[in-house]
């Protein structure tokens, strides 16, 4: 007797085949690597801007502080790297020293040389720090150039109260 197969049986899918698999999986690895590259270069991006901030951020207060106190004094010297300021008001010096080529610091001398306060400004990765003194020696000039932006100077000038 010959028996007749039952049309109505559920057939099981066949599945993929393993090129299929292995075309899947590259693809999604290269995606996967696509997107964790671009996220290392955001991650690049956003360390340099924050360093760079802070940077700008330490030479505003770097500048807003020499333009106070040489506005305030009396009398100015420069020696090479050393700045120092008097003031008739009070006996008391302010000295800034360039230290390296990334920390200026700013000591407050009193009469008997006795340091009053010190503070310190990192100023750029590597930077090259000038101070001169333009005209007749009441206005000071700090030229900051940064390694990185070499055609870029950053200047800073200020002066004396001129007394009428």
């Amino acid at each position: 007797m010959i028996r007749a197969r039952n049309c109505d049986t559920k057939r099981i899918p066949a599945g993929y085949t393993l090129i299929e698999v292995l075309l899947v999986l590259s693809l999604v690895s290269s995606l996967l690597g696509g997107t964790i590259g671009l996220m290392s270069i955001v991650q690049k991006s956003d360390k340099n801007s924050k360093q760079s901030f802070v940077i700008r951020q330490e030479l505003r207060r770097f500048a807003d502080d020499i333009r106070r106190d040489i506005h305030a004094a009396n009398d100015v010297s420069i020696d090479e790297s050393i700045l120092t300021l008097s003031r008739a008001s009070s006996e008391q010096s302010i000295i800034y020293r360039v230290d390296s080529k990334t920390n200026v610091s700013r000591v407050i001398l009193n009469a008997d040389e006795s340091s009053a306060a010190r503070d310190e400004y990192t100023i750029g990765r590597d930077a090259v720090m000038q101070i001169e003194s333009l005209g007749d020696g009441n206005l000071v000039q700090w030229t900051i150039t940064e390694s990185d932006r070499p055609n870029l100077p950053i200047r800073i000038i200020t002066a004396t109260r001129i007394e009428p």
